[in-house]
């Protein structure tokens, strides 16, 4: 069976939305899991926080060419969240480096929920809408 050309465009649509989404939810459990640790275990926190800066660069990899299948409304949500979450792991590892994870993770937590939660919610919305 064939697919219309109006078919394919929707699937690749829907694809697209799709792989954003995972991406974009993937990075935020990055950050929970970053400021979620409970001991001050130097291996696993610079793993967590490699974790998520490689989800960023994946994300900044795979969402241009993705970003074309989206409305405007949805790239500027998508994009604001990835800003914030650029500026925010730069800012929570030099904290980290300054004060050291213990002292830190309380501000990560914090912040996190604060400044990026609600970006991820509107990028969701947004991309729910898709």
């Amino acid at each position: 069976m064939y697919m219309t050309e109006g078919g394919r465009a929707a699937a690749r649509r829907e694809r697209s939305v799709a792989q954003v989404r995972d991406a974009l939810r993937r990075l935020y459990r990055a950050f929970v899991a970053w400021y979620s640790l409970y001991d001050d275990d130097e291996d696993e926190r610079r793993a967590r926080e490699a974790e998520v800066a490689r989800l960023l660069a994946e994300l900044s990899r795979i969402y241009p060419p993705r970003s074309v299948w989206l409305e405007a409304g949805t790239r500027e949500a998508v994009e604001g969240f990835v800003s914030t979450a650029r500026e925010l792991r730069r800012n929570l590892h030099a904290e980290i480096e300054a004060r050291g994870y213990a002292a830190a993770r309380a501000e990560m937590e914090r912040r996190v929920g604060r400044e990026l939660g609600p970006l991820k919610r509107e990028a969701f919305e947004a991309l729910e809408a898709e």
